[in-house]
C-alpha cells in the first residue's frame, strides 16, 4: 500500500542533504526559537524569516509544492485555537503573528526532516542527550504506524466487501468494533516484536549505523544561518 514517509526526499543530493544532521538540528531549531521569540506584528521580520527558510529550501532541492502543501496543514488548527483573539482589542495582530510564527516553524521542521534520513535524525537527537526512551518511542511509532494503517485499511476493505453499514448507529458500532480489534492486534504485534528483539539480544538501547563526521561546511552553515536569523530579529 502507498505511504507518504516524512523523509521521502532524504535520498536527494544537495548542499543541505550533505550537512551533518547535528548542524541542521542546531540551525533549524535555533531558527524556530528566534521566530517564536520575535515580537508580534513584526510582519517585515516574518517576511525576511520566510526568505531565509525559503533559501534553504531552494538549496535542498526538495519539491516546493510538497513542502508548502504539508506546511498548510497547521493553519486550520492554529486558526481554530486562536480564533477568539480576533474579538479582542489588538487581538488581530496577535492572531496573524501566531499564524505566521507557526507556519514558519513548520516550514523549518519540514526542511529538517525532508533532508535528513530518519535514523540519522534520531541519532543526531541522541547526541543532544534527548532521553533514549523518548527516541525509542518515536522510532517505534514511526516504524509501526504504517503497519497499523495497513491493518486498518484491510479491515475496512473486509467490512465493505461484506456490505458497508448504511446508518449512523451502524457506522459508529462498526467503527468501535474495528478500533477495539485493531487495539488487540496492535498489542499482540507489539508483544511479538518485543520478544523477537529480546531473542536477538536487545538490551534497551537502539543501535544505529550512522557515523557523523562534521566538517568546515557544517560550521559555516550553522554560523551563517543562525547569524542571519538573529540579525533579522534584531533589525526587525
Amino acid at each position: 500500500m502507498h505511504h507518504s514517509f516524512i523523509d521521502k526526499f532524504a535520498h536527494l543530493d544537495s548542499p543541505i542533504h550533505r550537512l551533518d544532521p547535528r548542524a541542521k538540528i542546531i540551525s533549524f531549531f535555533f531558527f524556530v526559537l528566534i521566530v517564536v521569540l520575535s515580537a508580534n506584528g513584526e510582519y517585515a521580520a516574518f517576511g525576511l524569516f520566510f526568505l531565509l527558510i525559503f533559501s534553504a529550501l531552494l538549496l535542498s532541492r526538495v519539491p516546493l509544492a510538497y513542502v508548502f502543501k504539508h506546511s498548510l496543514v497547521v493553519i486550520p488548527f492554529v486558526g481554530f485555537v486562536g480564533l477568539s483573539l480576533l474579538f479582542k482589542e489588538g487581538g488581530a495582530v496577535v492572531f496573524y503573528s501566531v499564524l505566521a510564527k507557526s507556519w514558519l516553524s513548520v516550514l523549518a521542521m519540514l526542511t529538517l526532516v525532508s533532508t535528513t534520513r530518519f535514523p540519522a535524525l534520531l541519532k543526531g537527537l541522541e547526541w543532544f542527550r534527548v532521553p533514549g526512551l523518548v527516541l525509542m518511542v518515536i522510532s517505534f511509532m514511526y516504524r509501526y504506524f504504517f503497519l497499523i494503517n495497513d491493518e486498518m485499511m484491510r479491515m475496512q476493505a473486509a467490512r465493505d466487501s461484506r456490505g458497508a453499514p448504511s446508518g449512523l448507529v451502524e457506522n459508529i458500532s462498526s467503527a468501535g468494533s474495528m478500533i477495539g480489534s485493531l487495539f488487540v492486534r496492535s498489542y499482540e504485534r507489539a508483544e511479538s516484536a518485543f520478544l523477537a528483539m529480546c531473542a536477538r539480544g536487545f538490551d534497551g538501547e537502539m543501535k544505529a549505523l550512522c557515523v557523523f563526521s562534521p566538517g568546515v561546511r557544517d560550521f559555516i552553515f550553522v554560523i551563517l544561518f543562525c547569524s542571519c536569523a538573529l540579525a533579522i530579529k534584531i533589525i526587525g
